[in-house]
């Protein structure tokens, strides 16, 4: 089951992140277990594109996550089109902190998306925030898939499963290789440029390399 997880986890990650083109309803039914320990996906009646901006946008939102640089997270979701242009970021960082702290917790292994997009869901009542079309679909893929995993196995965490994935295709895919300058980079109040973050590179290096022999 633990293997199974794994692979369907992984699989949905380079279908969003490297190829743009996923499956948009990964219930059940649509999901076999091969016995050579592969997944097989049915009736694409339901699929989607990722434009490669997006994918490395969302790529950059992750690892502000993994680091907790909520003003980061701001950022890349403005780009993303979640939030008005011109819209001050740092009342909804804060914002967005706080709904952090409130769904995940102090440990980020406690993440659950299911929680994570119930609390997201009050800030758009209060800030200008808008969830666009395109991302409609990844959000309900990944809640079911999360559903999936939490009936198999109820003690699952995504984050666990699904950070060593990214941080391995960030630091050896060729098509992030330009992205990693401007991950490893990081706004210091104490410098007018941004600095290099070593301990972002080494959170990386770390879990890129707890998957480096799947």
């Amino acid at each position: 089951v633990e293997e199974f997880i794994r692979v369907g986890v992984d699989a949905q990650t380079r279908q969003i992140l490297e190829f743009g083109l996923f499956h948009g309803d990964p219930h059940p039914g649509n999901i076999f277990a091969l016995r050579d320990g592969r997944i097989a996906y049915v009736d694409f009646g339901s699929v989607a594109e990722i434009s490669q901006f997006d994918k490395e946008t969302m790529v950059d939102c992750v690892i502000f996550a993994m680091d907790e640089d909520f003003l980061g997270i701001a950022g890349a979701m403005s780009n993303l089109g979640f939030i008005m242009p011109g819209t001050d970021l740092v009342p909804i960082s804060l914002a967005l902190q706080k709904m952090w702290t409130d769904a995940v917790g102090r440990d980020m292994k406690d993440f659950n998306l299911r929680t994570l997009t119930r609390e997201f869901s009050k800030l758009v009542y209060e800030y200008p925030i808008r969830v666009p079309e395109r991302f409609a679909l990844v959000i309900r893929t990944l809640l079911t898939q999360e559903g999936i995993c939490l009936t198999l196995d109820p003690n699952f965490k995504l984050l666990e499963v699904a950070y060593p994935c990214i941080a391995k295709r960030l630091l050896r895919d060729p098509t992030y290789s330009d992205r990693l300058p401007q991950v490893l980079l990081k706004n210091d109040p104490l410098s007018s440029k941004p600095v290099f973050d070593f301990e972002r590179l080494f959170s990386l290096l770390s879990m890129a390399a707890s998957v480096a022999g799947s």
